[in-house]
């Protein structure tokens, strides 16, 4: 049995006008600034490894009882398969943890008597927020006094907050987009049946002409109209790119060099990349995947031999074989940026599983 701690703290949410007040009138022992890389865990956890330093630090937290019990301790590397991971997420059943995603934080840091005192401002995905943590040393000894009197000396009205950087993470992630990029030539029923399914799952997805015009026409003749031009994409509000194939769409996406690039940028950030039918073949080429790593259509593997079946998920690269698997890669995407249990629930819905 892993041993875990029980974490108090006294934590609210600030404004940036409140922090830099706080900033400039306390006298800290130090500033440190650590990178929290979140992973997926269970309901009522959150799982992080922080690194300060090129140094690293295991937390898991498990929200039970009323109370915080927080497993921690230091590994070598970033690594959730290191064997010490392992064990607890063996212990606490969680399977297949994913990458989620970084939050970046400079924390201000102060020791009293019986806590520390943390003023943290944090960037993750996009944005930014500021947050006073107060964490005892005992929890099993009350310090509230301490937190008060701080807040009222620098005029900060006094409220409790139980929401965590995990939890802000997680809310943030949930309401960001998935784009599906629309050229000319494309195959609609590969970017039309993965808009519908997210949709079904209640997230944030639009189609995107790579064009100057919002109408798109498929290979097949159909015309409609996207969401949105390339060029007006805010990607700070994107987690996922998703290409259908088709062609000559395939050829129409690969030529437009900004995409290329997004791509490129999206997979060193170790976000979401899905490509369906030929579009895999432009992740052969700008090599996210190498041999055995991808599915694709027939003929467009690149002299690279594919693995068999219709999806194949490798980190953080989604490839489908075409429009016969187009359900099943929605919903490899859906479980990977929410959940399996809501992409079954999907597929269910639609009368795709009884």
């Amino acid at each position: 049995m892993n041993k875990y701690h029980v974490e108090k703290e006294y934590k609210i949410l600030i404004n940036k006008e409140e922090f830099t007040r706080l900033v400039n009138n306390i006298e800290f022992d130090s500033i440190i600034k650590q990178t929290n890389h979140y992973y997926s865990a269970k309901d009522n956890m959150g799982m992080r490894i922080r690194e300060i330093d090129n140094k690293f630090t295991f937390t898991l937290k498990h929200f039970i009882n009323n109370e915080v019990r927080e497993y921690e301790f230091t590994i070598k590397d970033n690594d959730i398969n290191d064997p010490k991971i392992k064990a607890v997420l063996n212990e606490l059943a969680i399977e297949d943890p994913k990458y989620l995603g970084d939050l970046k934080t400079v924390r201000y840091l102060k020791k009293y008597p019986k806590g520390e005192l943390c003023i943290d401002e944090s960037a993750y995905l996009g944005i930014k927020d500021h947050e006073i943590e107060y964490e005892l040393y005992d929890a099993k000894k009350d310090d509230i006094k301490t937190f008060k009197t701080l807040l009222q000396n620098h005029g900060i009205a006094f409220h409790i907050s139980d929401v965590s950087k995990y939890t802000r993470f997680l809310k943030r992630r949930s309401a960001m987009k998935t784009l599906i990029f629309c050229a000319q030539g494309h195959e609609e029923c590969e970017a039309l049946i993965v808009y519908d399914l997210l949709k079904r799952a209640k997230m944030e997805v639009e189609l995107v002409s790579i064009s100057d015009d919002l109408l798109v026409t498929s290979s097949h003749g159909l015309t409609y109209q996207t969401d949105r031009l390339f060029k007006d994409v805010d990607f700070s509000e994107v987690q996922a790119l998703v290409l259908p194939g088709g062609l000559p769409g395939t050829d129409n996406l690969y030529a437009f060099k900004p995409l290329i690039a997004k791509l490129h940028e999206f997979y060193e950030a170790k976000k979401l990349i899905a490509a369906i039918c030929a579009a895999p073949s432009i992740f052969i080429k700008e090599g996210f995947v190498s041999d055995e790593e991808f599915v694709c259509f027939p003929g467009f593997e690149c002299s690279k031999k594919p693995k068999t079946g219709k999806v194949a998920i490798k980190d953080n690269v989604i490839t489908a074989k075409g429009l016969g698997a187009d359900f099943e890669f929605a919903h490899a995407i859906i479980a990977y940026l929410k959940d399996k249990e809501t992409a079954d629930a999907v597929l269910k819905q639609i009368q795709y599983q009884e």
